[in-house]
């Protein structure tokens, strides 16, 4: 009795980790694709674009990355 209980146990142990595994894993896909879009906006190519299509100018001198 004591040997099924505990093979219950482990199977029920072994999905949980499964879930989690699969959850961490969206997890960290999410935060790549946000890193990359991220990347992607902040690129000066896209900046000059910005500023160009409202008028302005961007000076290296006035940009500054803030990095946490």
């Amino acid at each position: 009795m004591n040997i099924i209980h505990s093979q219950i146990e482990i199977t029920n142990a072994q999905r949980n980790l499964q879930t989690t595994q699969t959850q961490l894993t969206k997890v960290n896909n999410a935060n790549a694709s946000a890193t990359q879009e991220i990347s992607e906006l902040s690129s000066r190519s896209r900046l000059d674009a910005v500023a160009q299509k409202n008028g302005l100018t961007l000076t290296s001198q006035n940009i500054r990355n803030v990095s946490k």
